[in-house]
């Protein structure tokens, strides 16, 4: 998630706050491990989420909000002194 967050910044995840709303950095379970991303409920019948890095290489995409484990929501960043 480097710019927004480097891979040493410690952070506070909220893991009661799993509905991507409002828009948001979130903890997600790949399966292979946890990752950081951008979030957003879209809604829809069923719910739709969008989803992207700070990386452009990887794009915006929709998915179903059944398809994704949301940890939670990032509530702060630190810098390690």
């Amino acid at each position: 998630m480097a710019p927004t967050l480097r891979p040493d910044q410690p952070v506070i995840v909220d893991t009661t706050h799993r509905i991507p709303s409002p828009p948001g950095i979130y903890e997600i379970d790949t399966g292979a491990g946890t990752e950081f991303v951008f979030l957003e409920a879209i809604g829809g019948t069923p719910v739709r989420i969008r989803m992207w890095r700070d990386n452009a290489a990887y794009g915006r995409y929709e998915l179903l909000a059944t398809d994704i484990s949301i940890v939670g929501r990032v509530k702060a960043a630190f810098f390690p002194l």
